[in-house]
C-alpha cells in the first residue's frame, strides 16, 4: 500500500511538472501599417510546434519553455523572430518584401540605407517584374525610372533595347549603361555572329538570358556620385541587379506559369490586285503582264483574281506559355534556393520558335558569427528558330518588307495562271515572271533556316570574414562564360539562295569573363550619432573573345542544308580573337551625423588594356546630402515625412573602345613576285596609340519631399554633365591609306531634370488606390567634334548607305539630316505638250527658274525646297529634318486594390521624337518596279485630283522629310487584373500558402500619329548597340498584342 500511494504522489508530480511547462502565449502579427494579417503562421523555432492567426491577425500557441523562440511568417513578408523570454503576449509587425527592399539599397559594392544616399539612385517597383510577360529586363525597365530612356529595336521574342541615362554620354556607339548582376559587372556579348542576313536582323538582349522570376530588386544608378565607383565604366550609368536568396524559414515552394496570345495591333494598307494592276499599267505602260501591246491595261476578271494581302499569310496568332518553379528554405546557418524556367513563343511571324531554358542556385552559409561563405550560379539557354524578318534590298530583303512587296496574287497558282491567259497574257511570259519571282513571303519563311543556340552559365562567390563587428573583409570571385551557335541556309527557292546557288552560313562564338574583388569596409558608430563607413577594395576583370564562321556557296544538293558543307563548292572562312584586362583600385567614404547631415567621397583608380599609352585613369565623385525632417523644427511635424536635399559632382569615364583602336588589326595578304607567292600580313585599321579615357564631369541637385506619411512623395533631380575627348570613329586625311580611324575628336553636353512621383490616394481597410509616375527631358548639344568643326555623317544600310544622320557642332545627337519636302509639284509649273500620236496625253517640261533635282519630276511630284537659291536641288540643300530622341518621355500607373482584388493600369508615353519610315519610302515611291505600293497611291495626286496631299512618284531612295513622322505616342502597356484566394480558405488546406489568379494584357492600343507598325521600333541599321542611327523603321519585327492567363502558387 506504501508503494502505491508513493508511487501515485511520484506521477502526479510527473503530471503537475509536465502542465506547468506548457505556456500560453497569445499575440497579434499585423504589417508596418497596423493593419492585422489574417492566417499567418506562428510557430516555434527549431520544432513542428506552430498555429495560424485568425481574421483579426490574433494567435496562441502553447510553447514548453518561457525562452521559446517564436516565429512569424507569411508570403510576401519579410519572416520576424522573437523571443518569448517569459512573456505571455509576443505580438509582431511584419514588413513586407517592397518595404525591405525600399529601405535598403543595393550600390556598388554594398548596400546602404535609403536614408543614407547621397546621390541619385532610383529603384524599379517591384510590381512591374510580377504577372505579365517579359521576355528579358529589358521589358521590366521601360518606363520604370526616371531618367532611363529605354526603346525597343525590335518586337522580336529577346530583342535587346537601346538604353539610355540621362542622354547619349558618348558618340562612339557605347552609350548603353553598365549591367551589374549579384556585384558581376557583365561584358558585352554579341548575339549575332553577322553572317548571312542575321547581322541585318535586331540583336537578342543579352539580358533576355536571365529569369526575371528570379529578380529580387533593381536599382538604377544615375548620377556621377553613384557611379564613380566603377570608374571607366560607369560613364553611361549603372543597373544593378539582384537576384533572389533563400528566406523561408519553415521552407517554401514556389510556382509560376502562364499561357499567353499575341496578335498583330494593325497592318500597312496595301494595294490590292485591281489597284497594282491599275498601277503598274500607269508607271510602266510597256510591261506586258498588265498592259496590251497598245499600252491599255489587259481586261482582267478582278472577281476571280485571288488577291492577296501577304501580311495575312506571314502573321499568325502567337502562343506563349511560361512555368517557374522555386524552392527555397532558411535556417540560422543556412539558406539557399533554387530555381528553374521554360519559356516558348510561337510568335506572330510564322515559322519562328523560341526557347528559353534558366536555372539557378543560390547558398549562403554561415560558419561561425565571423565566417560566412555564398554561392550562386546562373545558367541559362536560348534556341532561336527564326526566320529574316529585317532584311535589307533585293537579294536581301527580310520577310516582313517581302510581305509588303511582294505582288498581290500569286501566278504559280494555275487558276490565276488561266486567269492571266484569258486576259492575254502569253504562257511564256508567266514562266518568266514565275522563274524570276523569288521573293514569296511565304516560301522564305518556310525555306529559310536560321537557328541560334545559345549558353550563358554566370557563377558568382564570395568568402565574408568580420575581423570586429565593425570591420569585414570580404573576397569575391566569378566568371561569365557564354556561348553561340549560328547556322543559317538560303536554298534556291530564296533571293540570296538563288544569287548564291544555295548558301550556308555556320558561325561559334564565344567568351569567357573573370572576376576578382577584394574590399574591406569599416562601418563604426561613435557617440550614437556619428555613423561612419569606409570601404576600400581592389579589383580585377579580365575577358576573352572567340569567333569563327565558314560561308559556303555553290550547293550541289540541297538537301541536308547547313548539315552537309560538303555539297557546296565555294568557302570562305573567317576567325578573330582578342582579349582585355582591368585593374583597379577603390574607395568610398561616408558620414553620416545624427541621420541629418550626410557626406560621401569616391575614389577609383582604372588600369585597361583598352590604350596603348594611356592605360591609366582616376576617377572621383563627392556628394553631399541634408535631411531636413531629422532637424528639430520638423522632426515632430506629422505632416511633412521625407524632405531631403542632396548634391553631387563627379567624374567617371569610358574606355568602351575596340581592340583595333589603339592598335592595328591585321589579315592576311599574299603578293605574287613572278612566280613566287608571298605570304604576308597587312593592317586592316590605323592604330591611334595616343587614343585616351573619354571623361564625364557631372553635377547633380536632387530633392526628396514626402507628406502624410508618405501618402504623397515626389523626386526631383536637376543634372548637367560634359563629356570630353569623345571617342569616335571619324573621317581621317586619305594621305594616311585609310577612310577612318578611332580618335579623341571633341565635346557633348546633357543637361535634363527628371520627376517621379508616388500617390496613395485612397487608403481604406478593403479598398486602396495609388498613383505613380515619371517624366524626364534632356536636352543634348555637341559642344565640340574636331576637324575643324566639320560635321561628320552616317550612312544607314537601309537606305543604301546614303548619309541620313548629321552630328555637327551646335547640333544635338539623333538629328536626321536630308531634303526637305514642301509640298507637291503643280500643273502651272510645267509646260504641257499634247501628243500628236496619242491626243490627250501629255508631255510635261519643267518651267525655266523653279527647282528642280532633274529625276523626271512631273506634276505631282514630291517638292524640295531650294535652301540656297541657287535654282537647282542639290547637295547643298540637305539639312536637319528630323531628330529621333523625344523632347520628353515617362510614364505613369495606378493601381486599385478591393479586398482580394487587384487592377493595376500601366502607361508609358514619349512626346518630340521622330522616326524615319523607312517601310513607306520602300512602299510609297510608285515607280512601277514591280513591287507592291501602298494604297495611298489611290488617293495620289492627279489632273482630276489636283487637291491631294499625296504625291504621285518620289525618286527610290530620296532621303526627304517627307518620310520623317512624329512618333510621339502614349501606349496603353499593360492591364493586370489579379484575384488572390483568401487566406481563410486556404487555411483548410495543409500546404497551399498562397495562390493568385490573374488575367492581364500587353501593348493594349497606342495613341500616335504614326503610320506605321509601331513608333517606338527604331532598329540601327549598321550597329545593333548604336544610339546614333536608331530613328529608322524598316521591316522590323513589330509589337504585339499580348493577352495572358496566369497562376502564382506558394506550398508550404
Amino acid at each position: 500500500m506504501k508503494r502505491f500511494l508513493v508511487s501515485l504522489v511520484l506521477l502526479a508530480s510527473v503530471g503537475v511538472a509536465a502542465f506547468a511547462q506548457q505556456i500560453k502565449i497569445t499575440g497579434r502579427v499585423t504589417d508596418s501599417h497596423g493593419e492585422p494579417i489574417p492566417w499567418a503562421n506562428v510557430f516555434q523555432k527549431g520544432t513542428q510546434n506552430g498555429t495560424t492567426t485568425d481574421d483579426d491577425g490574433r494567435y496562441e500557441i502553447s510553447v514548453k519553455s518561457g525562452d521559446a523562440v517564436l516565429v512569424a511568417s507569411f508570403i510576401g513578408y519579410q519572416d520576424k523572430e522573437q523571443s518569448s523570454s517569459g512573456k505571455s503576449i509576443v505580438n509582431f509587425s511584419l514588413d513586407s518584401d517592397s518595404e525591405v527592399l525600399d529601405n535598403a539599397v543595393v550600390i556598388g559594392y554594398g548596400t546602404a540605407r535609403r536614408q543614407d544616399l547621397t546621390g541619385s539612385v532610383a529603384s524599379i517597383n517591384s510590381d512591374n517584374l510580377k504577372n505579365h510577360v517579359m521576355f528579358s529586363v529589358d521589358d521590366a525597365l521601360k518606363g520604370g525610372v526616371a531618367g532611363l530612356m529605354v526603346s525597343s529595336t525590335s518586337g522580336q521574342p529577346g530583342a535587346a533595347s537601346k538604353m539610355l541615362i540621362r542622354g547619349a554620354a558618348s558618340l562612339s556607339g557605347s552609350t548603353s549603361p553598365l549591367i551589374v548582376v549579384d556585384g558581376f559587372p557583365l561584358g558585352d556579348v554579341s548575339t549575332s555572329s553577322g553572317m548571312g542576313m542575321s547581322g541585318l536582323d535586331s540583336q537578342m538582349s543579352s539580358l533576355s538570358m536571365i529569369n526575371t522570376e528570379d529578380i529580387a530588386s533593381i536599382e538604377v544608378l544615375k548620377d556621377a556620385s553613384s557611379t564613380a565607383i566603377y570608374g571607366n565604366r560607369g560613364a553611361n550609368g549603372v543597373i544593378m541587379i539582384t537576384t533572389k536568396k533563400g528566406r523561408a524559414s519553415n521552407g517554401r515552394i514556389q510556382y509560376n506559369g502562364y499561357v499567353s496570345m499575341q496578335n498583330l495591333p494593325h497592318k500597312y494598307d496595301m494595294l490590292d490586285f485591281r489597284g497594282y494592276a491599275s498601277m503598274m499599267n500607269t508607271k510602266n505602260p510597256s510591261y506586258l503582264l498588265f498592259s496590251d501591246s497598245d499600252g491599255n491595261l489587259r481586261n482582267f476578271d478582278y472577281d476571280r483574281i485571288q488577291s492577296i494581302d501577304w501580311q495575312d499569310r506571314i502573321y499568325r496568332t502567337g502562343f506563349i506559355h511560361n512555368h517557374n518553379l522555386s524552392m527555397q528554405h532558411a535556417t540560422d546557418k543556412t539558406n539557399f534556393l533554387i530555381s528553374a524556367s521554360y519559356m516558348q513563343n510561337e510568335s506572330i511571324i510564322i515559322c519562328t520558335d523560341w526557347q528559353k531554358l534558366t536555372a539557378k542556385a543560390n547558398v549562403d552559409h554561415k560558419f561561425t558569427d565571423k565566417l560566412k561563405i555564398g554561392a550562386d550560379i546562373n545558367y541559362s539557354r536560348i534556341i532561336d528558330d527564326g526566320v529574316p524578318t529585317s532584311g535589307g534590298d533585293g537579294t536581301a530583303v527580310g520577310t516582313i518588307m517581302s510581305a509588303l512587296l511582294s505582288q498581290p496574287f500569286d501566278l504559280r497558282d494555275e487558276q490565276t495562271q488561266t486567269l492571266f491567259r484569258r486576259a492575254g497574257v502569253e504562257q511564256y511570259m508567266i514562266n518568266t515572271f514565275n522563274e524570276g519571282n523569288k521573293q514569296n513571303p511565304v516560301t522564305m519563311a518556310n525555306d529559310i533556316k536560321m537557328k541560334k543556340i545559345l549558353n550563358r552559365t554566370i557563377a558568382n562567390s564570395y568568402v565574408q570574414y568580420s575581423i570586429l563587428d565593425d570591420l569585414i573583409f570580404k573576397v569575391t570571385a566569378g566568371f561569365d562564360n557564354y556561348a553561340m551557335e549560328d547556322k543559317q541556309f538560303y536554298p534556291t527557292t530564296t533571293p540570296r539562295g538563288y544569287l548564291y546557288n544555295g548558301q550556308a552560313c555556320m558561325a561559334n562564338i564565344s567568351s569567357f569573363g573573370w572576376l576578382n574583388e577584394n574590399t574591406l569596409t569599416w562601418s563604426p558608430t561613435f557617440a550614437e550619432k556619428h555613423r561612419l563607413n569606409l570601404m576600400a577594395g581592389v579589383t580585377e576583370q579580365g575577358s576573352r573573345y572567340y569567333y569563327n564562321a565558314t560561308e559556303a556557296s555553290s550547293f550541289t544538293n540541297e538537301s541536308l542544308g547547313y548539315n552537309n558543307l560538303s555539297l557546296a563548292k565555294d568557302f570562305h572562312s573567317y576567325s578573330n580573337t582578342s582579349k582585355g584586362a582591368m585593374l583597379s583600385f577603390i574607395f568610398r567614404g561616408n558620414y553620416a551625423y545624427d541621420d541629418r547631415y550626410i557626406g560621401t567621397f569616391t575614389f577609383r583608380r582604372d588600369g585597361t588594356s583598352s590604350f596603348l599609352k594611356n592605360k591609366w585613369g582616376s576617377f572621383f565623385s563627392g556628394a553631399l546630402a541634408w535631411n531636413a525632417k531629422q532637424e528639430e523644427f520638423l522632426k515632430y511635424n506629422n505632416a511633412i515625412s521625407t524632405l531631403k536635399l542632396r548634391a553631387s559632382v563627379g567624374e567617371v569615364g569610358n574606355s568602351n573602345v575596340p581592340t583595333s583602336g589603339s592598335f592595328a588589326q591585321l589579315y592576311t595578304t599574299s603578293t605574287a613576285f613572278g612566280t613566287d607567292l608571298s605570304i604576308g600580313q597587312s593592317p586592316v585599321t590605323l592604330a591611334n596609340e595616343n587614343l585616351t579615357w573619354e571623361k564625364t564631369l557631372e553635377y547633380n541637385l536632387g530633392l526628396e519631399f514626402g507628406i502624410l506619411d508618405e501618402r504623397l512623395h515626389f523626386d526631383l533631380d536637376l543634372y548637367h554633365k560634359t563629356t570630353r575627348d569623345l571617342l569616335l570613329e571619324a573621317p581621317v586625311l586619305n594621305i594616311s591609306g585609310y577612310t577612318k580611324a578611332w580618335q579623341n575628336v571633341g565635346s557633348i553636353r546633357n543637361m535634363g531634370v527628371e520627376f517621379s512621383m508616388n500617390a496613395t490616394l485612397i487608403d481604406m481597410k478593403d479598398f486602396q488606390w495609388t498613383f505613380n509616375g515619371n517624366i524626364s527631358s534632356n536636352n543634348s548639344k555637341i559642344l565640340k567634334l574636331g576637324q575643324d568643326g566639320a560635321p561628320i555623317y552616317l550612312g544607314i544600310n537601309c537606305l543604301g548607305g546614303q548619309n541620313a544622320v548629321i552630328l555637327r557642332e551646335g547640333g544635338s545627337v539623333g538629328e536626321l539630316y536630308g531634303y526637305r519636302a514642301i509640298g507637291l509639284y503643280q500643273l502651272d509649273e510645267f509646260t504641257a505638250t499634247e501628243s500628236t500620236t496619242k491626243p490627250g496625253t501629255y508631255t510635261y517640261t519643267v518651267k525655266d527658274g523653279v527647282p528642280v533635282q532633274g529625276v523626271s519630276e512631273q506634276p505631282g511630284s514630291i517638292k524640295l525646297w531650294d535652301k540656297d537659291g541657287n535654282g537647282k536641288i542639290d547637295d547643298n540643300d540637305r539639312e536637319v529634318i528630323g531628330n529621333f530622341l523625344p523632347k520628353f518621355y515617362g510614364a505613369f500607373s495606378t493601381t486599385f486594390n478591393w479586398k482580394s482584388f487587384n487592377l493595376y493600369l500601366g502607361f508609358q508615353y514619349s512626346y518630340g521624337n521622330d522616326l524615319y519610315n523607312a517601310n513607306y519610302a520602300m512602299i510609297g515611291f510608285f515607280n512601277g518596279d514591280g513591287s507592291n505600293q501602298s494604297a495611298v497611291w489611290n488617293k495620289r495626286w492627279t489632273v482630276d485630283n489636283q487637291s491631294s496631299r499625296y504625291y504621285s512618284q518620289i525618286s527610290k531612295g530620296l532621303v526627304s522629310s517627307a518620310f520623317v513622322e512624329d512618333a510621339s505616342f502614349l501606349r496603353f502597356a499593360s492591364a493586370r487584373f489579379t484575384y488572390t484566394l483568401p487566406n481563410k480558405l486556404l487555411a483548410r488546406t495543409k500546404h497551399v500558402e498562397g495562390c493568385k489568379f490573374y488575367i492581364s494584357a500587353d501593348n493594349i492600343y497606342t495613341f500616335t500619329k504614326y503610320s506605321g507598325y509601331d513608333p517606338e521600333v527604331g532598329i540601327s541599321q549598321s550597329s545593333a548597340s548604336a544610339i546614333l542611327s536608331q530613328g529608322f523603321d524598316y521591316g522590323n519585327f513589330p509589337h504585339a498584342r499580348t493577352f495572358t492567363f496566369g497562376v502564382n502558387l506558394s506550398f508550404k
